[in-house]
């Protein structure tokens, strides 16, 4: 299912805002798309989460190792 194109232009905003490659835009959108579809299983989302995490750099999360 696609998103909402206000919610995507959102998203995408935030990511950039937030000085965070495109590719955690597009990897968030591409989650959420998914999870609308509903044929996700628990493995994939769990796959998804980890790229999604992998994309995002700094915050408050950067040093939880």
């Amino acid at each position: 299912m696609a998103l909402d194109a206000a919610l995507e232009g959102a998203i995408k905003q935030a990511v950039a805002e937030g000085k965070q490659s495109p590719a955690v835009a597009e990897r968030m959108i591409a989650w959420l798309e998914a999870l609308g579809d509903g044929d996700v299983s628990p493995e994939q989302k769990d796959a998804f989460y980890a790229r999604l995490m992998g994309a995002v750099t700094g915050g408050e999360n950067s040093d939880a190792d």
